[in-house]
């Protein structure tokens, strides 16, 4: 769609604009540039703003995106990964010499610039840049001075943090189990990392027919998740399997999880039951970005169900 197309391009000059200096932070001639039907743009833009992703900031159409757009467009895969993985980096980074700085020292410890930059060998630029989304969502506060301190938010984010670094040495642990251990190791790796985006999950929920392997919601949101990791791709009879669970229970969705890929049987079988039930595809890439954060659980869900239920395409990575 266009005013997708639309809003990527803006969310994408705006973020160059503020964290690499080399985008256009001029709404007007981003239209100009890309030649964007005005109507069409000027609905965008209003819609960015009144969404708190973007707002003005000086006269003649600048503009700036925020804290929550810089965000969105990172979970979102609007920015590409190499511009926005020193950024992601330079905020968790800095945030864990915070908390750790706090465990050491105590609560009114504060913490320079200046060589906390030379302790993680980063450009105190791309420092400071990424010290005000971390202030306007709570995790640290200036005390003036070029110094800064983790506030009790921001401590919880480490904590969060560290348990989900955790579920990933749990996941390089099982790449080295045998074929048969490795399915429900990963399948118990999996719910954790649900949990870990704030889904409720349960391992091996059991009916009085079957055993569903795993079960997971977020407030009336349920879906049906088959975990594989297999040696070839997976065949069409595992989609029609979950389908066979899904049949005769409302309100309810699957998930294939593969680390072996989909065979085109598999993802004909998946267009062919769409408008029945839905079942979403999980590939090996798609499971590493949810494990290093590159995206949310959430953002991913979205994207897969709209590309199936409006277009009829299957995406996985």
């Amino acid at each position: 769609m266009v005013s997708n197309e639309i809003k990527n391009t803006v969310l994408l000059e705006l973020y160059k604009a503020e964290l690499a200096e080399n985008g256009e932070s001029n709404i007007n001639k981003i239209q100009t540039k890309y030649k964007f039907d005005k109507e069409e743009y000027k609905k965008v833009i209003e819609r960015l703003t009144h969404e708190g992703c973007i707002k003005p900031w000086a006269m003649g159409g600048k503009y700036r995106i925020t804290s929550e757009g810089i965000l969105h467009a990172e979970e979102t895969s609007i920015i590409p990964n190499e511009l926005s993985d020193p950024n992601i980096s330079a905020r968790t980074d800095s945030l864990i010499k915070f908390a750790e700085e706090f465990e050491e020292n105590g609560r009114f410890n504060r913490v320079h610039y200046q060589p906390l930059c030379e302790q993680l060998d980063m450009e105190p630029q791309i420092f400071v840049r990424n010290m005000k989304i971390l202030i306007d969502y709570g995790y640290i506060e200036s005390v003036g001075s070029g110094s800064y301190r983790i506030t009790p938010m921001g401590l919880d984010s480490v904590e969060e943090w560290r348990n989900h670094n955790s579920i990933v040495d749990k996941f390089d642990e099982v790449k080295q189990l045998s074929p048969q251990p490795r399915g429900k190791a990963f399948e118990k790796v999996f719910s954790d990392l649900l949990q870990s985006y704030n889904w409720q999950s349960d391992q091996g929920v059991v009916t009085s027919h079957e055993e569903l392997d795993l079960v997971f919601n977020k407030g009336r949101d349920y879906y049906l998740v088959e975990c594989k990791w297999k040696k070839d791709p997976i065949q069409a009879k595992v989609v029609r399997d979950v389908y066979a669970k899904l049949e005769n229970r409302d309100q309810i969705n699957g998930i294939v999880v593969s680390m072996s890929n989909f065979s085109s049987g598999c993802i004909k079988q998946v267009k062919d039951y769409a408008n029945k039930k839905i079942i979403l595809l999980f590939g090996e890439k798609d499971v590493h970005n949810l494990l290093y954060r590159n995206k949310t659980f959430d953002s991913m869900l979205d994207h897969k169900y709209k590309a199936l239920i409006t277009r009829k395409e299957v995406v996985y990575e």
